[in-house]
C-alpha cells in the first residue's frame, strides 16, 4: 500500500533540509525523507527501518547526522553498538539508534541484523530484551554482505562540494520544536492504518 498520500505537507520542507545537509540528488534525499518518517511508525512496521549511510573520506556527515538525530522519533546517538550498550540503552522505548561503525565486528552485525525483527530477543546482562528498533549507522565503507546486517538500506553520500556548517543551537531547537511536532502529528493520523492494512 503507498501511504505517500498522507505524508504530511512538511514531507518537502524535510527534504528540503536532508539536501542541504547532503548536498546530494534525489538517490540520496528521497529515501532519507521516507526514512525519517517511517521511524514514526517504526514500532508498526514488520520490519524496523534500518539505513547504512557510506561516507566516504571528501564527505562531511556531520550535518546530516545532526539533522536525523533532530528528525527521527526518539533519536539517541550511541557510541557503538553492543549487547552490553544494548543492556544499557531504554530499548523499551524503541529508539531510534544512531552510530558510526568503522570496522564492523560479527558480533556488532549479529545484533543489528536481530533488532531489525519483532521478538528477535538480544542476551544482555543476564536478561534477554527485545532490540527491536530503527537504526541509522554511518560506515566509510559499504557492506561487503548486506544480508550479514540484515539487508539495510545502502546509501552513498556524495562528495561535499562546499562546506556544510553543523547546525546551531538556536538552529536545532527551531528545527526540533517545529518538526517533531509535525511528524508525531503525521504519526497519530496514520497509525491504526498501518496497524490495521486492507489487504
Amino acid at each position: 500500500r503507498d501511504w505517500s498520500s498522507d505524508v504530511c505537507s512538511s514531507d518537502r520542507e524535510i527534504s528540503g533540509l536532508i539536501s542541504r545537509a547532503t548536498q546530494a540528488g534525489g538517490a540520496v534525499v528521497v529515501p532519507l525523507t521516507f526514512f525519517v518518517f517511517a521511524t514514526w511508525l517504526a514500532d508498526c512496521l514488520p520490519v524496523a527501518p534500518f539505513v547504512w549511510i557510506v561516507t566516504p573520506p571528501t564527505t562531511t556527515a556531520a550535518p546530516l547526522g545532526q539533522l536525523l538525530g533532530l528528525l527521527c522519533r526518539r533519536a539517541f546517538v550511541v557510541s557503538d553498538i553492543s549487547s552490553a550498550r544494548f543492556h544499557s540503552l531504554p530499548m523499551d522505548l524503541q529508539p531510534t539508534l544512531l552510530t558510526e561503525i568503522f570496522q564492523p565486528t560479527r558480533r556488532a552485525l549479529n545484533l543489528l541484523r536481530a533488532s531489525t525483527r519483532h521478538g528477535a530477543f538480544v542476551a544482555a546482562g543476564g536478561k534477554a530484551m527485545d532490540a527491536f528498533c530503527a537504526k541509522i549507522v554511518f560506515a566509510p565503507e559499504p557492506l561487503r554482505d548486506p544480508a550479514s546486517a540484515g539487508f539495510p538500506l545502502e546509501l552513498v553520500l556524495p562528495p561535499t562540494r562546499e562546506y556544510v556548517p553543523p547546525i546551531s543551537a538556536s538552529e536545532a531547537e527551531r528545527i526540533a520544536t517545529e518538526y517533531q511536532a509535525k511528524l508525531l502529528r503525521y504519526r497519530l493520523l496514520n497509525r491504526a492504518k498501518v496497524r490495521t492494512p486492507a489487504f
